[in-house]
C-alpha cells in the first residue's frame, strides 16, 4: 500500500521499515526491565533496521508475506533455542 500511495519503492521500504521497527519497541522494553525508551530505540533503529529492509524488499520482490513470515518465524525459534 505504501508503495502504491509514494509510487518509489526506495519510500515504501523506508516507510515500512519505520513502522516494523517502531512495533517492536514495546517488546524490546518489557523483555528487557530497566533498559531506558531511548536505548531501546535505538538498539533497533541501529539493529533491527536491516531486518525490517530485508523483509520489505523481500515482500517488494515477490509480492508474498510467506518468506518474511518464514524467516521472522525461523529468526525467533532459533533465537530461543541458542539464546
Amino acid at each position: 500500500r505504501w508503495l502504491a500511495l509514494t509510487r518509489s519503492p526506495g519510500v515504501a521500504i523506508t516507510i515500512s521499515t519505520i513502522l516494523f521497527v517502531s512495533f517492536h519497541i514495546p517488546f524490546l522494553l518489557l523483555q528487557n526491565e530497566g533498559l531506558s525508551l531511548g536505548t531501546a530505540t535505538m538498539r533497533l533503529f541501529f539493529g533491527g533496521q536491516q531486518t525490517g529492509i530485508v523483509w520489505a524488499y523481500l515482500f517488494y520482490r515477490t509480492r508474498s508475506l510467506w518468506p518474511g513470515i518464514l524467516w521472522h518465524g525461523s529468526n525467533t525459534v532459533l533465537g530461543y533455542v541458542f539464546v
